[in-house]
């Protein structure tokens, strides 16, 4: 029952007042079991999608492939060193199962982008995932830092998250669905010593 507080109202107000007690109650009760019912990892679950995570072969990369395989995903990880993404794939599909591919690339400019997006064309028909994570630029204060340096920076802690975007975004449009998430330094947010250029 619901207990209603003790006021000075006509009938018909305490007839709407107690219909619409009644009607949040009945609604309450509806979403509790329809909360019951659902299971987070439902709401969230990434079970059968296709993940590409840039920087996977070690650090938050590979942390983010061994989750995505862990909870279901086909994931492929990419680095420069072949050998150490060929190892690191091999390494996460023992630990978790699934399957994790290697996708060797230098994807520090657009040739090697553009030849990562199209290799991973080739194996599949559509991208779910794509986790933009890349390798920090050369430390150094702004007033130290070269021209080159500041160039090199901007490439890698900004147009490698737009040109990799861009050249993916049509892999998802083929699937109707799709997830783009971009890995910041902390840097970003809050300046750090010797670390300038990683907050362009």
């Amino acid at each position: 029952f619901v207990r209603l507080g003790v006021v000075s109202v006509s009938p018909i107000a305490q007839h709407h007042v107690v219909v619409s007690a009644v009607s949040n109650v009945h609604e309450q009760s509806i979403h509790s079991r329809l909360l019951r019912n659902i299971k987070m990892q439902d709401l969230f679950s990434i079970k059968g999608k296709t993940a590409l995570v840039t920087g996977g072969s070690r650090g938050i990369g590979e942390m983010i492939a061994a989750g995505f395989l862990a909870n279901g995903a086909k994931v492929y990880i990419s680095s420069r060193k072949r050998e150490a993404c060929d190892a690191t794939a091999k390494r996460l599909m023992g630990k978790f199962g699934g399957e994790c591919i290697s996708l060797p690339a230098d994807l520090s400019n657009i040739d090697g982008i553009d030849a990562a997006v199209k290799s991973f064309g080739e194996m599949e028909d559509n991208l779910d995932i794509l986790v933009n994570n890349s390798g920090g630029p050369p430390a150094g204060r702004a007033v130290d830092i070269s021209e080159e340096v500041w160039l090199q920076s901007i490439d890698m802690a900004l147009m490698f998250f737009i040109r990799m975007s861009r050249e993916s975004v049509p892999h998802m449009k083929d699937g109707g669905w799709g997830r783009i998430v971009n890995i910041l330094a902390s840097s970003v947010y809050q300046p750090i010593d010797n670390l300038v250029t990683s907050g362009v």
